[in-house]
């Protein structure tokens, strides 16, 4: 249990570490918010077919990142233009 707590504690560090090297500042791509809506809401719709109540977390997910997508839809170009 001890070496668990260390190694956690040793990969915090390290993502703190890696964290203050890069201190630019990145904006969302809202679009992949949008597109990862679509797939997890194709997703939950599966599940929920196959399995049952485990579906409408990604049903949630799914129209939370819908939602977060459409809502910024004017900064899409944006993104587009810094990614490629």
């Amino acid at each position: 249990m001890f070496l668990r707590a260390y190694l956690y504690c040793r990969c915090l560090a390290a993502l703190e570490v890696k964290d203050e090297m890069n201190k630019q500042k990145r904006k969302a791509n809202y679009s992949a918010f949008f597109i990862f809506g679509i797939v997890f809401i194709v997703l939950g719709l599966g599940l929920l077919s196959a399995v049952g109540s485990p579906g409408f977390a990604f049903l949630g997910v799914g129209l939370t990142f819908m939602m977060v997508g459409l809502a910024n839809r004017d900064k899409w170009v944006e993104s587009k233009k810094e990614t490629i």
